[in-house]
């Protein structure tokens, strides 16, 4: 029902938990089907840019009346039941490039860490003491 890729329009928490403003929000957990909640990225008309922000375009496919930019580093854990609708599906929002985008800026906020769409690479780093690895 909500697949990873969609925008929904549901209630966004402020930072501070003071409330919430209703706004589009890109779905970015997967297998959402045998989950009660959605992880969701923010999504502002507010023009910005950055590594971790990708662009989305007002059209049809993607259900926004604006120019718009989805904030990977503003995530949200929701229950199904504060998300209003969906705007628009995986297939016509682009969700590749958000994907790679996504993947890029999430992990470890370095892009080069792993391959596009995957996670980065794990490192063994040594304690100190010569003791435990992580």
């Amino acid at each position: 029902m909500f697949a990873f890729g969609s925008i929904v329009l549901t209630r966004f928490p402020f930072t501070d938990l003071s409330g919430d403003k209703r706004r589009p929000a890109l779905v970015v957990s997967r297998d959402n089907d045998r989950r009660a909640d959605l992880v969701v990225c923010f999504i502002t008309s507010v023009p910005r840019s950055g590594p971790d922000m990708a662009p989305l375009s007002p059209t049809p496919g993607t259900g926004l009346k604006v120019a718009s930019v989805v904030r990977f580093d503003k995530l949200a854990t929701l229950d199904r039941a504060v998300i209003a609708g969906t705007r628009a599906t995986p297939r016509r929002t682009g969700s590749p490039r958000s994907a790679r985008a996504f993947s890029a800026c999430s992990a470890s906020g370095n892009p080069s860490d792993g391959p596009a769409g995957q996670p980065p690479r794990i490192r063994r780093i040594a304690a100190p003491s010569g003791g435990a690895r992580v």
